[in-house]
């Protein structure tokens, strides 16, 4: 899971413990598997906007060219892309044309960051 994602999941977690006042030994039942996967797929399925993060690279690191990812432009308008790193520019995957003003992205749903 995405560094960000995971700090995300660990200030929503202790926000809820907080919200419901227990004592310790109460707090220890709602760590369970159930609201870890809940709020897991709830993060992973999240606008990431691109000032706060691009998404991570592949491996081949000639290309610099990140995973797949779904974006969104000021316009609304949706699409599956990556971001070319040393372009400083998005592409679409579909068309391999640019896409301007990407003003958030997300993992593709299902694969929650993997490359």
């Amino acid at each position: 899971m995405n560094k960000i994602l995971q700090e995300r999941l660990h200030k929503a977690r202790l926000e809820y413990e907080d919200s419901l006042a227990l004592p310790e030994w109460d707090r220890k039942q709602i760590h369970g598997i159930d609201f870890e996967k809940g709020a897991d797929f709830a993060l992973n399925h999240q606008w990431i906007n691109i000032d706060e993060s691009l998404p991570p690279c592949h491996d081949n690191v000639i290309s610099h060219v990140s995973i797949g990812v779904i974006v969104c432009t000021s316009k609304g308008v949706i699409r599956y892309a990556y971001y070319y790193y040393y372009l400083h520019q998005w592409f679409s995957a579909e068309t391999s044309t640019r896409i301007d003003n990407v003003t958030k992205w997300m993992f593709v749903p299902g694969k929650g960051g993997e490359k």
